[in-house]
C-alpha cells in the first residue's frame, strides 16, 4: 500500500477568520485549533508591523471563532514566539516577546489561564526575575505528553539576553510550580525547534532548531533522551505534527548563495530515523516557514506561516492568512 497526500484550501470572510500572524501560538484540543497571538503584516504603526494578542478557534466544519479580541485588557500583552498548551480545560500560555516601544522589544515569563468554559482570563505567574521556573523565555517548545496531562514541558528557546538554552523545565498546570530537568543525554541549545507529543505515551519528539539532523526523543517517566540519526537537512521555521503515529515535517526557510529559499516539501519520519519526502496529488500551499500545523481527526490543519515574495517588483502579504487541510489516506500500490 502507498499513502496518497492530498491538500485542501479552506477560505473565509477576512472578518471571520483571524489575520495573517507568524510566529503564533498554536495547539489542538478536543476537536479544535487554537491560535494566540503572533505579528501581522501592518504598516501605518511607527514600529514596523503589530503584534497581537487575539485568541481564535477553528472547528472543522464551522470555521473560526473570535474566543479574545485584541482589545480584550484583561489578558496576556501582545506578543510573539509565546507557547500554548491545553489540559484539564484551560490554554495556557507562557513567555514570548512584547513590544515596549517601536524599537524596544522584551523577553518575558508570565504564565496565563484561558478558561474554555468561562472564557475568562486570569494571570498565573507574573514575569519576574525572582520568580522560580525558566524565568523570561521565547522561541520555547511546551509540551503535555498524555501520560501526564498536568506536566507542561519546556525546553530550549532563548533566554532574557537572546541567548539559546537547552534547559528543560516542567510545571504543574494545577499546582502553579515549576520543577527544574537535568535529564541524561541533553540535546545541545536551540530554539525555534519542533517538539511533538507521542500519543498514548510519556515521551515528547524533538528535531530541528539548530543544524543539527537528530531526532531527539525525552522520556518524562525515566527523565532521559535518547537519539537518532537522520537526513533531515536544516531549514529555519520548520512545522511539525503527529498524525496516525506518524510524525511529519513541512516547510521551513534557507538562505543559498544570497537568496531565500521558502520550502513547500512535506516530509514523514521513518522507522529508521531517516525521512521521506512525501509526494502530493493535489495543489501545494506555497512555500512558507513557522506556519501552524497540527492534526484534529483524521487530518492536519496549517495556518499562516511567512513568506516574502519580491519577485513581481510589489511587494506582498508576507504573514500568511491561509488554511490548509491536509489528508492522507492508503491506497493500493499499482
Amino acid at each position: 500500500e502507498k499513502i496518497e497526500i492530498g491538500f485542501a484550501n479552506a477560505s473565509f470572510a477576512a472578518d471571520k477568520a483571524p489575520l495573517g500572524r507568524v510566529p503564533a501560538a498554536f495547539v489542538a484540543c478536543g476537536g479544535h485549533l487554537y491560535v494566540f497571538g503572533g505579528e501581522t503584516d501592518d504598516s501605518t504603526g511607527p514600529a514596523p508591523n503589530r503584534f497581537l494578542n487575539d485568541l481564535w478557534r477553528y472547528t472543522p466544519g464551522e470555521g473560526w471563532a473570535l474566543l479574545s479580541s485584541t482589545s480584550d485588557e484583561s489578558g496576556p500583552a501582545p506578543r510573539v514566539l509565546s507557547s500554548i498548551v491545553c489540559a484539564g480545560g484551560e490554554l495556557t500560555i507562557f513567555g514570548g516577546v512584547m513590544r515596549k516601544s517601536p524599537t524596544d522589544n522584551v523577553i518575558v515569563g508570565d504564565v496565563w489561564s484561558f478558561s474554555l468554559a468561562q472564557g475568562t482570563w486570569r494571570q498565573v505567574q507574573q514575569s519576574r526575575s525572582d520568580q522560580l521556573g525558566p524565568g523570561p523565555s521565547s522561541s520555547h517548545t511546551a509540551t503535555v505528553i498524555d501520560s501526564q496531562p498536568d506536566s507542561m514541558i519546556v525546553f530550549g528557546g532563548s533566554n532574557d539576553l537572546g541567548a539559546a538554552t537547552n534547559k528543560m523545565w516542567v510545571y504543574s498546570l494545577s499546582k502553579n510550580i515549576w520543577r527544574e530537568l537535568r535529564p541524561q543525554g541533553l540535546p545541545d541549545v536551540r530554539s525555534f525547534h519542533t517538539s511533538v507529543a507521542i500519543p498514548g505515551t510519556s515521551k515528547m519528539k524533538m528535531w530541528g532548531g539548530v543544524d543539527d539532523n537528530s531526532v531527539w526523543t525525552y522520556d518524562l517517566e525515566v527523565d532521559a533522551w535518547s537519539v537518532v540519526s537522520s537526513d533531515l537537512v536544516y531549514e529555519s521555521g520548520r512545522s511539525g505534527a503527529e498524525l496516525n503515529g506518524e510524525f511529519y515535517s513541512f516547510g521551513g526557510l534557507e538562505i543559498t548563495h544570497g537568496q531565500t529559499l521558502y520550502s513547500n516539501a512535506l516530509s514523514m519520519l521513518v522507522a529508521d530515523g531517516s525521512w521521506s519526502e512525501m509526494p502530493v496529488i493535489s495543489t501545494v500551499p506555497d512555500g512558507r516557514c513557522y506556519a501552524a500545523f497540527a492534526s484534529i481527526g483524521g487530518y492536519v490543519y496549517m495556518f499562516g506561516g511567512y513568506r516574502r515574495d519580491v519577485s513581481s517588483g510589489t511587494m506582498t502579504v508576507e504573514r500568511l492568512p491561509d488554511l490548509w487541510r491536509l489528508s492522507l489516506t492508503l491506497g493500493l500500490v499499482v
